[in-house]
């Protein structure tokens, strides 16, 4: 299982939800094996994790045997999905919902990877790091090819690099 792909319970919710959610944002879903929402959603979740596996974190909550944690959310319907940013529950929703409804509430609350990059190469570039500045500007123009700050930035490399 990927580092950012978790099966949470009561000793390890500190550490992967609230204190890894400091670090960068944790979406969480409650779930049951009794619920076909549910049995639909999870690899919906594990698909759209792996796309950008370092934008967020998942985390999975079986209800079932979790209770604890259950009881402490106040959590009444499965599937519930909550997205933790700073260590508290920033947003979240229940029942079923579209892909693309999913994709839109995570976009909302995860960083645009196009732009980490370009301000990463931004960096490396400043510092005279010019041939990796241009590898990290070239994944950001994969992300986002339209992008006139990315295609600036590399016009900038380009540029110094004769």
């Amino acid at each position: 299982m990927p580092v950012n792909n978790h099966d949470v319970n009561i000793s390890t919710f500190p550490q992967i939800i609230l204190e890894g959610s400091k670090e960068k944002p944790v979406l969480v879903v409650f779930w049951s094996q009794q619920c076909p929402v549910c049995c639909e959603l999870l690899p919906l979740l594990d698909k759209i994790h792996a796309e950008d596996e370092q934008a967020f974190v998942l985390a999975r909550i079986n209800c079932d045997v979790e209770q604890q944690i259950v009881s402490h959310f106040g959590v009444q319907s499965v599937p519930s999905v909550f997205m933790f940013i700073d260590g508290k529950g920033a947003d979240g929703f229940a029942g079923e919902q579209t892909e693309q409804f999913i994709r839109e509430f995570i976009n909302k609350h995860t960083p645009d990877q196009s732009i980490i990059l370009l301000q990463q190469g931004q960096t490396l570039f400043a510092q005279g790091e010019v041939e990796q500045a241009k590898t990290v500007i070239l994944q950001a123009k994969q992300l986002s090819p339209e992008s006139s700050d990315i295609k600036l930035a590399l016009s900038q490399i380009f540029l110094a690099l004769g």
